[in-house]
């Protein structure tokens, strides 16, 4: 059977702990410091870790003495406060958007203002894709004129499959809208999902 140590009272702050080696008289490495310092084996002028250690965000009591930090929300706004600081920005700077509405923590605008923005970004797109030629095609079409292969990896789609998944067969603009292409049938391809994805609105040069 497994060595099993039974738990024990710390001797300077009389904490209950399960000794991790024979002999173990203390609780942690603060407690042993002092324990060392009241039995005359170091000197006083050694630093010695207090037996309470308060937080350093909000500066409440902590569980142990080995932690900086009495709960993950005080740790997570200290290391958030220091990274801000590393990047010459401050709390208050974050902490609200543009508009000047509260944002939650790792967040730089709030939720109208990206409505607003994905609002501005759809409207942008109709009005492009109303100024270029459109012909009618549909995916079968394209996928049996392609042979049901995908025109950027070169591997098969299969049809059956439906986004998001990255294999669902999707068509892809060879020279994208955005960058002033036509909707017409010489300039679209059968690909997959995630090929078209990652493809974004770049020209695809051949190699």
């Amino acid at each position: 059977m497994p060595n099993v140590r039974k738990a024990r009272d710390c001797e300077v702050c009389g904490a209950n702990y399960r000794p991790s080696y024979p002999g173990q008289r203390a609780c942690g490495r603060a407690c042993g410091w002092q324990l060392r310092v009241l039995e005359g084996k170091v000197a006083w002028c050694t630093p010695v870790l207090p037996a309470v250690r308060r937080c350093s965000e909000c500066h409440g009591e902590c569980a142990g003495t080995r932690r900086k930090y009495c709960s993950a929300e005080c740790a997570q706004k200290a290391w958030r406060i220091a990274d801000l600081a590393r990047h010459g920005r401050t709390p208050a700077e974050v902490d609200h958007c543009v508009c000047g509405h509260p944002v939650p923590p790792r967040r730089s605008r709030c939720d109208d203002c990206l409505a607003a923005t994905a609002r501005d970004t759809r409207r942008r797109a109709k009005a492009r894709r109303r100024q270029v030629v459109h012909e009618p095609y549909t995916m079968a079409e394209i996928a049996k004129r392609d042979g049901y292969v995908c025109g950027l990896c070169g591997r098969m789609v299969p049809m059956k499959l439906w986004v998001p998944d990255s294999d669902a067969p999707t068509i892809d603009h060879i020279l994208p809208i955005a960058r002033g292409g036509q909707d017409t049938l010489d300039n679209v391809q059968l690909a997959h999902f995630l090929c078209n994805s990652t493809k974004s609105d770049r020209i695809l040069v051949a190699s």
